[in-house]
């Protein structure tokens, strides 16, 4: 009987279950979304026992679809969203929704750690900490109450194994690093947080508890089988591309989105954010807020009806008008930013259509959206750049985007960049997690081993044709915050 590895992509949208055999391999998967909560503006919530649910539901339904017996199924990992904060009690209830990494609601409290810190925009309103000490000052009754504050990896092994345990890329408590652990304990301290509300770290590859009887009733799988502590989703997505190697540089397009590089240790000198892959490998990363998000807003307003009658089968009509679109899309340029945006732009930046005549149509809509998205990333890139003096030549990109040729060679021509695809793309989370596990099992050495696996399966090669009219767009593209910025500050002000 072939043996399998049960692994789980769980983003903002929903999750996604994948049965891997030993080899890496897809032997099915399934999907299923949850809610996204926004109970006040710039706050974003996510129910728990949701996730769970939808979780159980999805492992029930990839076995079902792919005949496997859970008999065959003898590892389970979770690659999961990251820096959400879940409070449980000590009888095991979930005092509050998961306060998710999008949310920014903890401005006030970023601003009083930074004070005594002494260091001004250090932390800002989606970060961790803040969201913990949110907890403790608005809803102090929930706080003291707390056992553990989870996120959602620890959440889920925890449902399905009554073990409290936290993986090294979701833990900003504690690190191996003597020089990380001391910045979190200066962060913790001023915050005035317990640290004995938050579970022992353990590594993505380590054993991380077996499948109870409550979690075998509830997933499917058999009782006793074993769990890996496995990551969050930017560690196990560079996995999964294959680019867990130093200085191997990855870019994601899903909900959300990224390019990342890997590192044998953190500098202050470059990165927009900091992460922990695994002991002595550390990931620094340029995020985007809103990335599938500001696509499928798109396709939501311009092809509602479409997209009701095909489905799926919608990415196929988008993909067929997009490419009908001439490159820079005869003048119209789209901003992305439809949940904010990062460095070096603001929390109050918000999505347009800029220059808008009228022969233009919803395909010049849907391919500007492509565009600024890969503008967007260019721009990272060449903070990236400045900041190291480094440029990649060729880079991976994964997640569903990544499906789309259309896009794809966008993206080459923008970037002026060699663009590589690995197999399956849209599973890549999963596959990192899968080889977590295969790695805790002894059948894949360590990450070089599974990078060494994972190859491209399909190339894009930058049009030089191309390289002047997406330059000089890009220059527009850059000047747009710039100029509109503080009324971007104004309206936010106005509407608040």
């Amino acid at each position: 009987m072939s043996e399998y590895i049960a692994t789980y992509d769980i983003g903002t949208s929903g999750v996604k279950a994948v049965l891997l055999d030993m080899d890496g391999n897809a032997a099915g998967f399934a999907t299923e979304p949850y809610s996204l909560i926004t109970p006040k503006p710039d706050w974003a919530e996510q129910d728990p026992l949701e996730i769970w649910q939808q979780v159980c539901k999805v492992t029930r339904e990839v076995l079902k679809s792919t005949g496997i017996a859970p008999e065959a199924v003898k590892a389970v990992v979770f690659n999961t969203q990251w820096k959400a904060v879940i409070p449980v009690d000590a009888e095991g209830n979930v005092l509050h929704n998961a306060v998710i990494w999008m949310d920014g609601r903890a401005g006030k409290q970023a601003e009083e750690i930074n004070l005594k810190l002494g260091r001004p925009n250090y932390l800002d309103k989606n970060d961790y900490w803040p969201r913990i000490l949110w907890y403790k000052e608005e809803l102090p009754e929930i706080y003291e109450k707390a056992e553990a504050f989870f996120e959602v990896n620890s959440f889920l092994r925890w449902c399905a194994s009554g073990e409290k345990y936290v993986d090294i890329t979701n833990d900003f408590i504690h690190s191996y690093d003597p020089d990380i652990q001391a910045q979190y304990d200066a962060i913790i301290d001023a915050a005035g947080i317990d640290r004995d509300k938050f579970p022992p770290m353990i590594l993505s590859t380590d054993p991380a508890g077996r499948v109870s009887k409550q979690g075998s009733e509830a997933l499917g799988l058999c009782e006793g089988t074993q769990l890996f502590g496995g990551g969050g989703d930017i560690p196990g997505i560079a996995i999964g591309s294959g680019c867990a190697g130093f200085e191997k540089g990855h870019i994601y397009l899903g909900t959300s989105g990224w390019f990342c590089f890997t590192y044998p240790k953190r500098s202050t000198e470059f990165g927009q954010l900091w992460l922990s892959m695994y002991k002595g490998i550390e990931m620094a990363a340029y995020t985007m807020q809103s990335v599938g998000m500001s696509l499928n807003w798109t396709i939501d307003q311009f092809y509602h009806q479409e997209k009701e009658a095909l489905g799926g089968g919608i990415y196929d009509l988008i993909n067929r008008e997009a490419a009908a679109v001439p490159p820079g899309c005869e003048g119209v340029v789209a901003t992305s930013w439809l949940h904010g945006e990062r460095k070096p732009l603001s929390g109050n930046a918000a999505g347009m259509f800029f220059n808008l005549r009228t022969h233009h149509h919803r395909g010049h809509m849907i391919r500007a959206m492509m565009e600024s998205i890969c503008f967007m990333l260019r721009w990272k890139l060449k903070i990236y750049t400045e900041e190291t003096g480094k440029r990649p030549e060729v880079l991976r990109v994964v997640g569903g985007g990544a499906r789309s040729d259309v896009w794809m060679q966008i993206m080459a021509d923008i970037l002026n960049m060699r663009i590589e695809i690995p197999s399956n793309p849209q599973h890549a989370g999963a596959v990192g997690g899968a080889y977590c596990a295969l790695i805790g099992l002894g059948l894949v050495k360590d990450f070089s081993e599974a990078d060494e696996r994972i190859t491209a399966e399909r190339v894009f090669q930058p049009r030089e044709e191309y390289r002047s009219l997406y330059d000089r767009q890009y220059d527009v593209y850059t000047g747009i915050f710039p100029r509109i910025g503080d009324l971007f500050d104004r309206l936010a002000e106005i509407h608040q």
